[in-house]
Parts: structure tokens; sequence; C-alpha cells
């Protein structure tokens, strides 16, 4: 029995002094745990995390690379560092929230144990598929963590994702389960599913700063590594047994996936010219070629909307033109 329910049955509560119903105190007994940042909670965690194979994944590798698990004061959920090797939790939210946040993170840091992760050393093609893979890849670690409980019995974890923006993904999951099976088709199902949230947008607005930033600075190194998505996925996109649970990563490169708004193409664009018409750099060594821009007109390329290639554009500024 919960806290609220036994509180209940010590009486026939319906209102309090305050003059709040009772979905008021309901509210504050579900707040249980929160704030708590005591060492026994992250134990707690850990323990539901046990029960579930892709849960002992994530602690053994935590373990192995010495990761530090703690609590901050944060507006949100929490973060992994690389710098520091720490995992970071806000207390502000539920055991729930934050069991499904810790297989998020330690999916980054395993992710960062493969490939720097979102390095100005990538391309600007190459950093978007990496920075949309590693979020979606995370994310459908938390429903491969909410199927698998759910398989136990428990199909809370399960139903507060759907309460989620992500419940799309863990739908997906449970879909493509109860057709085939399949755990990796199921994963990929909702690893895939991630590209259609509309929080995609957030990130690809966080990556475009990122590439322009980049082009500004010009360290030495910048934009010179331009791995395919293909490439990344075969070795981020891993299942329990270290097998690529993508059944055909080359999706990844598609016009669906590395794909822009108007907003952010307009972005890109004229950050990237302005960087290509001063350095040389061709565009397709960027990897340009292989971002696209969805706006009224359709899915194009964006190169298709930049009217020259950085040896043109010397030679037309050199003739006065625009």
């Amino acid at each position: 029995m919960s806290a609220y329910a036994d509180f209940l049955g010590k009486g026939n509560v319906t209102t309090f002094p305050c003059g709040q119903k009772r979905n008021f105190l309901s509210n504050l007994f579900n707040r249980s745990g929160k704030g708590d940042e005591s060492p026994e909670r992250i134990e707690r965690i850990k323990e539901t995390l046990k029960k579930t194979a892709v849960g002992r994944d994530a602690l053994d590798f935590l373990a192995e690379r010495g990761t530090k698990i703690g609590f901050e004061k944060l507006s949100y959920y929490g973060y992994f560092s690389p710098e520091k090797n720490v995992i970071a939790l806000s207390s502000d939210f539920s055991d729930k929230d934050l069991t499904m946040t810790l297989v998020h993170e330690a999916r980054h840091a395993k992710q960062d144990s493969v490939i720097e992760n979102l390095s100005s050393k990538l391309t600007p093609a190459a950093l978007l598929k990496n920075g949309f893979m590693i979020e979606a890849d995370a994310c459908a670690a938390e429903c491969v963590l909410a199927h698998e409980l759910k398989e136990l019995g428990d199909k809370s974890f399960y139903k507060a994702h759907q309460k989620t923006e992500y419940a799309p993904m863990s739908k997906a999951f449970e879909d493509e389960f109860a057709r085939s099976g399949d755990a990796d088709k199921a994963r990929e199902a909702a690893m895939l599913k991630w590209y259609d949230l509309s929080i995609k947008n957030g990130y690809a607005d966080s990556y475009v700063r990122q590439i322009w930033s980049t082009a500004v600075h010009r360290e030495d190194g910048s934009f010179k590594q331009n791995p395919s998505g293909r490439e990344m996925a075969e070795k981020l996109c891993l299942n329990g047994a270290g097998k690529c649970y993508l059944s055909d990563p080359a999706v990844l490169d598609s016009s669906d996936k590395v794909v822009l708004n108007d907003k952010q193409a307009k972005s890109l664009k004229q950050t990237m010219i302005a960087y290509c018409s001063d350095t040389g750099v061709s565009y397709a060594s960027l990897g340009l070629d292989g971002i696209y821009h969805k706006g009224r007109g359709g899915v194009r390329k964006i190169t298709s909307e930049m009217p020259y290639e950085a040896r043109e554009i010397k030679l037309m500024l050199g003739r006065g033109g625009r």
C-alpha cells in the first residue's frame, strides 16, 4: 500500500484545512523521494536498474569507467560530464525519472568512450549526424529499460514514459516488439522515431550554433573529420552483445534524418558560405551536400541553395559581385 493510501485509510478525508482537495495531498505524496540527495537514494535507483539487462550493462560500464554518480541543483533531470567523468542527477525529480535519466546518461558515457561526441573536429554534416544519433540512441535505451521492466511485471515506467514527449518512441518499441518479438528491431524503431519528434529542433538549433562558433574561431583541426552516419552508428548504436541494432545504419545519412528547418538552414548556409569563401575549402569537403533543408519547396540539399563553390565565390568577390 502507498503512503498516500495508508494515510487516507485512517479516515474519510476529502478536504483539508487549507481548502485543498484530495488530489493536492496525492501530489505531495507522489513527490516522495524528491529532494532526497542521500547515497541511499542512488543505491535505490541502482537496485531498480540491476533488475534489467540494459540497466546492469549501464552500471557495469560506469563502474569500469570509474564514473561518479551524484546529485546537483539542476532545473533538468541530469547530465554526463566527460571532463569530470561524472553523472549529475537532480533530486527534484522522482526516482522513476532519475532511473530513466541514469540509463540515458550512462549511454552518453559509453558513446563518449568510443567517439568524441559533438567535437569541433567533425564537419558540419558529421556533427549533425553525430548529435542527432547520440540523443536518439540514448533515448532508445530508456525505451529498452521501460520494456524490460514491463516484461518483469512493472508497467509503471512505461506508463510514465507515455506521459512525456518521448511517448512515440516507447510506443514504437512496443508495437514493433509485439509484431516481431525482436528486441533489436524494436530498439531500432524507437531510435528512428526520435527523428520525428519536435524536440529534435532544439538540438538542431544548438548544433547549428556550435558550427557557427567553430567556423568563427577556426582552431587547428576544425572541420577535418567527416565520418558517415553508417560509420558512427556501427560504433555507437550497439546492443548488449556489442552488435549494431540498426538493420541498415546508412539510413542515418538519409535526407529525412540530416534535415534542417528554414531558420536553421538559412543560418547554416550563411555561416558556411562565409567560411568557405574565406578559407577556400569546398562545400563537398565539409559534407554539406549531405545536409538537407525541408521548406515550402520540399526537401532539398542545402548546397542546391548555395550559389557558388568557394573558389567561385572568391572570383565573384574579386570582380565586385555579390
